[in-house]
């Protein structure tokens, strides 16, 4: 019990405390956030990367047709090949500042990638 209540005042002493405890953290939420979770799997990885340049594809022409201005994704994780997925992607978007191109490099990295595996 007493780990639990120095957990909790850390918590609330921390720079996320207005997250976490402030009483107007669920209205400050965005409506509309989008999340991809990437799993893990071997082979999974090379379906992800197809998977995620068609949605991306799908949602920024959707975002354009209706002239919204927004993020393509506002959270992205992933777990094992998905992780690394997730982290290639994110990476690209932190260097360049934008979504455009991180679909080619995902399928780069998964090409070069592939024939280390093959070779």
């Amino acid at each position: 019990m007493k780990n639990s209540t120095n957990l909790i005042s850390i918590m609330k002493s921390s720079k996320y405390n207005n997250i976490f405890f402030h009483s107007d953290h669920m209205r400050e939420v965005p409506d509309g956030q989008r999340a991809l979770v990437l799993q893990g799997g071997g082979s999974l990885g090379a379906y992800e990367a197809g998977a995620y340049q068609a949605l991306y594809e799908r949602i920024t022409n959707t975002d354009r047709e209706k002239g919204e201005d927004r993020p393509f994704l506002n959270i992205v994780a992933g777990t094992s090949i998905g992780a690394i997925n997730a982290a290639i992607i994110v990476s690209y978007v932190v260097e360049n500042g934008t979504w455009d191109g991180s679909a080619q490099r995902l399928n780069e990295f998964l090409g070069v990638f592939v024939k280390r595996i093959i070779i």
